[in-house]
Parts: C-alpha cells; sequence; structure tokens
C-alpha cells in the first residue's frame, strides 16, 4: 500500500487504554482515546487555521489514494484467499 500516516495528514492520538471485552462481542486488542486528548486536538486545529487547512486536504488526498473500495476489496481478497 502506497502512503502513510503522517503528522501533515492527521492528528495522532496517544492515549489510549484497552478496552475490556464485551458481553456480547471480543473487544479483545482494542483501545480507546482519550477525550481530553480529542478535545485538545480539536482545539488546537480550532486555533490554527493553517494546520487544520494542510491536515484537512493531505489526509483527504491520502484517504483517496489509499481507502478505496477497490484497494481494500484486493486486500481482503489476497487475505481470504490465503487462508485456504
Amino acid at each position: 500500500m502506497n502512503g502513510s500516516i503522517t503528522d501533515d495528514n492527521c492528528i495522532a492520538l496517544m492515549e489510549q487504554r484497552q478496552v475490556l471485552d464485551g458481553v456480547e462481542s471480543d473487544t479483545s486488542g482494542w483501545s480507546e482515546s482519550d477525550v481530553g486528548e480529542i478535545i485538545e486536538s480539536l482545539a488546537m486545529l480550532y486555533g490554527d487555521r493553517e494546520r487544520r487547512q494542510v491536515v484537512g486536504a493531505k489526509g483527504s488526498e491520502w484517504i483517496r489514494e489509499n481507502r478505496t473500495w477497490a484497494i481494500h476489496a484486493k486486500a481482503l481478497s489476497a487475505f481470504v484467499l490465503g487462508l485456504g
């Protein structure tokens, strides 16, 4: 897959805590972001128009180039075919 997540195409949330296993679903290995960190990140973007525009434009470009249905279908197909 081309491209990667970088500081100019997203805001990385580093404060994570493990999600406890759910009663009806397996959430082992999942984590959730800290609400305070999310608020701080949003406030930073709200106050920095230039950074907000760069992250938005670059993030949108990354999604269009790396997260299309065709790319996802190809990766999923390869995974499923590799199981057999």
